[in-house]
Formats: structure tokens, sequence, C-alpha cells
């Protein structure tokens, strides 16, 4: 039997499954669209609709990728990249939806996604140090798009 100060080389080592996402400084930065995807998150409880974005404003930061997240009534089929999804007049997304795309929609249950596609949209990136009350550790921070503000 080994002792508590022996070696654990042979041990196999744990690993972290994802990637760190990016943590960059906050502020106002232009962003361009890159996907969007629908998921079940918080142990299956809380659909949610995901839009990936990339920094385009030169600097340290250019093309580093950054995520909003949105709260949704319910996920239309499977949660999967391009999915269908039904969301409350009065969410995040649809207002700012029709904050960026001021006049493009006609009815509120089709709203086209593809108007992210080949547009700048001015964003506000925010850094997540705090999860369920708790400090979260710096190694471990990361950044987040927060706020979808204007059309560039």
């Amino acid at each position: 039997m080994r002792s508590v100060n022996e070696s654990n080389d042979a041990l196999p080592a744990a690993t972290v499954i994802d990637d760190l996402p990016p943590l960059v400084k906050p502020g106002v930065y232009d962003l361009a669209f890159v996907s969007y995807s629908t998921a079940m998150m918080f142990q299956g409880k809380a659909p949610k609709l995901i839009m990936n974005f990339k920094i385009v404003s030169f600097g340290e930061y250019f093309e580093a990728e950054l995520t909003r997240y949105y709260n949704i009534a319910r996920i239309i089929g499977k949660p999967q990249q391009s999915g269908r999804f039904q969301c409350g007049k009065k969410g995040a997304f649809v207002r700012e939806y029709m904050t960026l795309f001021t006049g493009r929609v006609n009815r509120l249950d089709r709203i086209p996604m593809s108007a992210y596609q080949n547009v700048i949209i001015e964003g506000k990136v925010t850094s997540v140090t705090r999860s369920q009350g708790k400090d979260i550790p710096k190694e471990l921070q990361y950044s987040v798009i927060s706020d979808l503000r204007k059309l560039k």
C-alpha cells in the first residue's frame, strides 16, 4: 500500500472537457455573427438560444469568439445547431432583435435569423467572475456578450 507522501505520477490526471472560453477586457466591441444553436441547460430545465459572434474590432481581441445567451420559451424539435425556437415578446432576444432590425419584422411568429448575417453589430462584453453566489477563480473567468446595442 502506498503512503500519502508517495508520488501520484501513475494515477490518471483529470481533464477538462471543453476549452476555456476567452477572457476579454470588458467594453464595447464590433461583432460579426458566426452561428446560433438551441440547447437545454441547467439539467434540462432551461431552454436557451446560444448565439456566437466574433470580435471584428482590430486589436488584441480580434477574432475572439464570444457567446450571447438568451432565455427562450421552448425549443421546437431537438436542441441543435440552427434549431427552431419560440420566445416571449418581452424577452431580451425579441427586444434586441427589434432594436437592431427595426422595421424588418412583419410578424412576430416569423423572425428571420438571416438578418444577423453580413452585418456588424456593436455589443457590450462583460466578464463572468461569479457563479451561484461564489467567486470564480481568475483562471476560469470568461467573457460573454451582455448586450447587442446597434448596427454599425
